[in-house]
């Protein structure tokens, strides 16, 4: 049976390891974190890298259902503002909120987009590339007479 370890004995073994402080690879290691979620909720690149984990991708399917739930939350508060009615500081900061992670989902998207074309544009010119060695140059079929063998 396997016995899980904290985070503070793997602290300890790299400092040890190191020859350095404990708080000092306790402050990287959080540090190392911190950017990957940041990275990873930010929507500034489509893919990130985490050594060791794998690469984490944006899904084009999974952003279309955060914009449909942004949309309906914006909808929401908007509807109660263009009727004349008050809204309070706590929705309208919710509702800034929102429209600015739509903005970023909405680069997000324009990002994956233009990999997709990317990718598709290369998928053809190796594909057109495969076609054109693939042909085989035309040449005088040696199996066959040279001149036709008609039987009248």
């Amino acid at each position: 049976m396997l016995l899980p370890k904290k985070s503070s004995e793997f602290f300890k073994e790299t400092a040890e390891q190191f020859d350095v402080s404990e708080e000092l690879v306790k402050d990287l290691i959080s540090f190392y974190w911190a950017e990957i979620r940041r990275l990873l909720s930010s929507c500034e690149v489509t893919d990130v890298i985490v050594e060791g984990l794998g690469t984490f991708r944006a899904r084009s399917w999974k952003i279309e259902e955060i914009l449909l739930k942004h949309r309906n939350t914006i909808n929401k508060y908007k509807v109660n503002v263009e009727e004349g009615q008050k809204i309070s500081f706590y929705k309208f900061a919710i509702l800034k909120e929102v429209e600015e992670n739509m903005n970023r989902i909405l680069k997000l998207q324009e990002m994956l987009q233009i990999e997709e074309s990317k990718k598709q544009s290369v998928k053809q010119k190796r594909y057109a590339q495969k076609v054109k060695n693939n042909l085989e140059e035309q040449s005088s079929d040696m199996g066959r007479l040279q001149e036709p063998d008609i039987q009248d």
